[in-house]
């Protein structure tokens, strides 16, 4: 089975990071990028959770109902029916 590491960094910049322009050092991340995978056409939201969510379900969130960041005390998420990611990866 492939060994998956997936970052997200909320409010990142596309020119953040050094492998894309070479003005912040970000070694770490650089190195992984050069062995592995970097996405680089996609679409995500204005806010972290819908992205998140997006990611885990393969739906966009007009089908997974998270459309806004998660509020604490509030009894928001993910539908239960959701097939997530790692339930795929794990069959």
């Amino acid at each position: 089975k492939p060994h998956i590491v997936f970052i997200v960094a909320d409010d990142l910049g596309w020119n953040d990071v050094g492998f894309r322009s070479g003005d912040i050092a970000t070694p770490n991340i650089d190195s992984l990028a050069k062995d592995g995978l970097t996405l680089d056409q996609y679409y995500v939201q204005s806010v972290c959770s819908p992205s998140r969510a997006t990611f885990l379900t393969g739906r966009y969130p007009i089908h997974h109902t998270v459309n806004d960041w998660l509020k604490t005390g509030r009894a928001t998420g993910l539908p239960l029916n959701e097939t997530l990611l790692p339930e795929v990866l794990s069959q």
